[in-house]
């Protein structure tokens, strides 16, 4: 019965935690972690307290009624230790806490750190299920923000991949239009071009044309003489002058 219950809720706590959100998760994570080091601390306090039991129930140990007027070591401090003599070896004085002194008989003594150790056993025990218990807790917060992680990537790459598919896609349907655009800037070039050079074949013909009639012109209204015939006529001219005036 106490198993079906503890399944049960185990059940229940799986299924919150798979309800939170990582940043809840994030929030539970961090404190279970601190309980847990809470909870190591004291069971560090009570492992001293115990072995300061358990060193106190082996020195009543040692008391026999032989060791009456021995020479002991008396603990002043943790670290400080004087000599004495054993007067009475049948009591002990017992420290049963916030500093209360109590006599006791040594029976009676071992039997009360014998209490203690146990009591400190079944509270070390108990903090060691909680450990455990939160243990696991820890681990499942960890494994249910690991897989939430997990499925906020897989949602989030397949919309990265339909944008860059839409971009893809825009892309191919813009080529066909900057094809044609070229093409129609490649015509209206070769209009151009052929405008131009038509242009210039009309000029050569004109100039052409204009070269024939001026031909024409000067075939049909000759001159009487060339003109370097008409220099030549001058200067024998100049010289006969010239040579008939050096005789007179």
């Amino acid at each position: 019965m106490a198993e079906a219950q503890a399944r049960a809720q185990q059940e229940r706590k799986a299924e919150l935690i798979a309800q939170l959100s990582i940043e809840q998760l994030d929030m539970m994570k961090q404190q279970v972690q601190e309980e847990v080091e809470q909870l190591n601390e004291l069971m560090r306090q009570l492992r001293i307290a115990n072995n300061k039991f358990v060193d106190s129930k082996i020195a009543l140990n040692t008391i026999t009624p032989q060791t009456e007027g021995q020479t002991i070591m008396i603990p002043v401090t943790s670290s400080l230790y004087v000599p004495g003599h054993l007067k009475d070896n049948t009591h002990a004085l017992i420290d049963i806490g916030s500093n209360f002194i109590v006599r006791k008989s040594v029976e009676e003594a071992k039997e009360f750190f014998t209490r203690k150790i146990a009591f400190i056993h079944s509270q070390i025990a108990a903090m060691e299920k909680i450990l455990s218990q939160k243990a696991s807790d820890f681990q499942q917060l960890d494994e249910t923000r690991r897989e939430k992680l997990i499925a906020r990537e897989r949602v989030e790459v397949p919309e990265i991949t339909s944008e860059k598919d839409r971009r893809a896609d825009n892309k191919i349907n813009e080529a066909p239009d900057e094809e044609d655009g070229n093409s129609s800037k490649n015509r209206d070039k070769e209009i151009l071009n052929d405008v131009d050079d038509g242009s210039i074949k009309n000029e050569k013909v004109e100039k052409q044309e204009s070269k024939e009639v001026e031909r024409k012109e000067n075939k049909e209204n000759p001159e009487c003489c060339p003109t370097w015939v008409i220099i030549l006529i001058v200067v024998l001219i100049y010289l006969l002058l010239k040579s008939g005036n050096k005789k007179k």
